[in-house]
């Protein structure tokens, strides 16, 4: 459960700093990728 809710928060701080700068990037975790778009 820690280690979920750390991956839940790396990725929300993750999502919103591309929001932020409104660029696409891709983070890998283990053999899944998620793709995470900037929004304005």
């Amino acid at each position: 459960l820690l280690m979920e809710g750390q991956d839940q928060l790396q990725l929300y701080a993750i999502s919103t700093h591309l929001t932020k700068n409104g660029k696409v990037k891709t983070v890998l975790k283990g053999q899944d990728s998620f793709f995470l778009k900037g929004q304005d």
